[in-house]
């Protein structure tokens, strides 16, 4: 009897623990796993800075009962997507029909299907890091004396896009970089003709907001790849 007393004091003194919670970049990391059926859960892209998980919450109530709702953000600042539950697959499939290329707060959303967590790493361990990326990426980098670093563009931006918005500043030239799938990776580099029309272009545009997003405009850095040739980096001079 006195060793069963023991045994009840030790269980109510040492309570069963509890996972502390995620933090916030896991909750970035595991933003695509959906918990139970995955048909219910839909991404939405390419949002304003402004919208809230409020604001999506109102849009996709159009289509059904929505369970839950957020916007990923790194610290305070939104990542520019987001993830909306909602209570069937009918209400799901009704919604993403009717939300793509909506234009919520002077943006055109992407929303589709959210992909499973498993999916995102078997196409992450699927590739690996090229070797000339690698060494790009030890490579000396000097800042540009002609080129300047354009951030946060809009996606629909093109090249022609983003020479127009330099367009009396004397640019010689403009490119937006893009993946291997042809979407812009949304930003991209603006060349001018020597240092003096660079940094004038630089003090003219900063702050500068194109389609409600408010450019980051820096130095561009370049790097001397193998062949001895300089190239511009995504990396920039603050």
């Amino acid at each position: 009897p006195e060793l069963s007393c023991i045994r009840v004091v030790c269980h109510h003194a040492f309570p069963k623990r509890t996972p502390a919670p995620k933090t916030k970049m896991a909750e970035e990391t595991n933003a695509a796993a959906p918990e139970g059926n995955p048909n219910l859960k839909i991404f939405v892209g390419n949002i304003s800075f402004r919208t809230t998980a409020e604001t999506l919450s109102e849009v996709f109530a159009e289509f059904g009962t929505v369970t839950n709702s957020s916007v990923i953000t790194r610290g305070t600042r939104s990542l520019g997507y987001g993830f909306v539950e909602m209570a069937t697959e009918e209400q799901a499939a009704a919604a993403i029909a009717g939300t793509n290329k909506r234009v919520v707060d002077e943006r055109e959303i992407n929303v589709e299907l959210a992909k499973p967590q498993t999916e995102r790493k078997k196409t992450r361990s699927g590739s690996s890091r090229p070797r000339n990326k690698a060494r790009k990426a030890d490579a000396p980098r000097t800042p540009s004396q002609t080129m300047l670093f354009v951030a946060n563009l809009p996606f629909a931006v093109d090249d022609e896009g983003l020479l127009e918005i330099f367009a009396d500043l004397k640019p010689v030239k403009a490119h937006i970089a893009r993946k291997r799938s042809g979407r812009s990776k949304g930003f991209g580099f603006v060349e001018f003709a020597n240092q003096a029309d660079q940094e004038a272009a630089l003090a003219a545009r900063q702050g500068h907001v194109a389609d409600g997003r408010e450019l980051n405009i820096r130095i561009a850095m370049e790097v001397e790849n193998d062949e001895g040739a300089e190239e511009a980096s995504a990396t920039s001079t603050a």
